[in-house]
């Protein structure tokens, strides 16, 4: 598998979610916060764009 690294930043989706953190492949990868629209913010471990650990606060 390869996997092209890049590094921390900032994202808005169209649907008003804005993800903070790092990508691997254009795709969410290690720590990261997500905010939706509404404001919910989720923080966590993601591996490939996967949530795989929510930190809770």
């Amino acid at each position: 598998m390869s996997v092209k690294l890049t590094s921390d930043r900032n994202s808005s989706y169209s649907a008003g979610t804005v993800y903070e953190g790092g990508w691997v492949d254009n795709l969410e990868h290690e720590y990261g916060i997500k905010i939706n629209r509404a404001g919910h913010v989720q923080k966590g471990f993601r591996t490939l764009g996967e949530l795989v650990l929510i930190e809770i606060s």
